[in-house]
C-alpha cells in the first residue's frame, strides 16, 4: 500500500509541475511577466532540477531587467544540461550586455559546437566579435549567419555596416539592397544605401538617380523631419548634377539639425553646403575606406 500510495502522490506532483509550467509558459506570451516567475519558482520547488524551467524563468527575469538572476538561472540550467545550446546562447547575451565579452564569446562559441547550424548564436557572436574591434571576424560569423538564415533583414544590414567599416563598398551595396528586399520600408538601410550611391568615390558604384529615388522615400517615411536624410537627398541631388534642389534641401536639413542642436551634424551639412553653391557634389566613401567621421556614417 505505501509504495501505491508513493506512486500516487509522485504522479500527482508530477501533474501539478506541468500544470504550473503551462500556466508560466502561457502567462510569459501574455506578457504578464510577474506572474510567470511566480509559476516558474513554483515549478521548480517542485522539481528544482527542471532545466527547461530555470532557462525559461530567466528568460523572463531578462526581460524585467533583473539580469544577474537571470544569469544565475541560466547558469543553473546548463549544470544541469551542460549542452543546451539554447541556454548558452543566452547566458552569452546577458554576460555581452554588461561587457564581459570574453566569456560570452564562450557561450556562443559552445552553443556553436553543440548546434552548428544555430544562426542566432552566429549573430551573437559575430555582434561580440565586432564590439570587440575584430571586424574581419565578424564579418564571416555575418557571413554564416545568413546563410543559415537568409530571410534576416537585420543580419544582411549589420553585415552592410560592418562591410562599409572594412571599406568593402560593392559588397555592402550588395547587403544594403538584399535588406531592403525583405523589408523595403527600413528607413536606416535606405538610407545607408542612398548615401552609398550618391557619395562613393568609385564612380562604378555610384548612381545620383537610383540615390534620388531612395532618399526620397526615406524623406517620405520620416516626414521630412530627419535632417541626417535630408542631408543625403541633398548628396543624391549634387550626384544628379541638381545643384538648386540640392542646396534648397540641405538649407532645409541644416535648419532641422540646428533646431534639434546637433552643432557637429550642422557644421558637417553646412560644409557640404558650400559645395553645392559652387555646383560640387560631396564624394566620401572610397572602396579601400572613407573619409567621413563616425557621426557622419550612415
Amino acid at each position: 500500500y505505501g509504495d501505491h500510495r508513493d506512486l500516487h502522490l509522485s504522479l500527482r506532483r508530477q501533474r501539478q509541475m506541468c500544470i504550473r509550467d503551462s500556466l508560466a509558459d502561457a502567462l510569459e506570451l501574455q506578457g504578464q511577466h510577474q506572474q510567470a516567475i511566480e509559476h516558474y519558482l513554483q515549478v521548480l520547488q517542485l522539481k528544482p532540477d527542471y532545466a527547461e524551467a530555470h532557462y525559461n524563468l530567466a528568460k523572463v527575469l531578462g526581460e524585467q531587467g533583473k539580469p544577474q538572476e537571470a544569469i544565475s538561472h541560466y547558469r543553473r540550467a546548463l549544470e544541469i544540461r551542460p549542452k543546451y545550446a539554447k541556454a548558452h546562447n543566452n547566458l552569452g547575451s546577458a554576460l555581452a550586455e554588461q561587457g564581459k565579452l570574453n566569456e560570452a564569446i564562450e557561450h556562443f562559441t559552445r552553443a556553436l559546437q553543440i548546434n552548428p547550424n544555430f544562426a542566432d548564436a552566429q549573430r551573437n557572436l559575430g555582434n561580440v566579435l565586432l564590439l570587440q574591434g575584430k571586424l574581419d571576424e565578424a564579418i564571416t560569423c555575418f557571413t554564416e549567419a545568413i546563410e543559415l538564415d537568409p530571410n534576416s533583414a537585420n543580419v544582411h544590414y549589420v553585415l552592410a555596416r560592418t562591410l562599409i567599416s572594412e571599406g568593402r563598398i560593392d559588397e555592402a551595396i550588395t547587403q544594403l539592397k538584399e535588406t531592403l528586399r525583405l523589408k523595403p520600408d527600413w528607413v536606416n538601410p535606405m538610407n545607408s544605401l542612398a548615401w552609398l550611391l550618391a557619395t562613393c568615390n568609385d564612380d562604378s558604384f555610384r548612381n545620383g538617380q537610383e540615390a534620388i529615388a531612395l532618399a526620397e522615400r526615406a524623406c517620405q517615411l520620416t516626414d521630412y523631419k530627419d535632417p541626417a536624410i535630408l542631408d543625403t537627398l541633398a548628396a543624391a541631388y549634387a550626384t544628379a548634377g541638381n545643384f538648386s534642389d540640392a542646396v534648397a534641401t540641405a538649407e532645409q536639413a541644416l535648419k532641422l539639425a540646428l533646431a534639434n542642436n546637433h552643432k557637429q551634424w550642422a557644421e558637417e551639412i553646412e560644409a557640404r553646403l558650400k559645395l553645392y553653391k559652387r555646383n560640387q557634389s560631396y564624394l566620401a566613401y572610397r572602396q579601400t575606406g572613407n573619409d567621413l567621421s563616425p557621426s557622419q556614417e550612415r
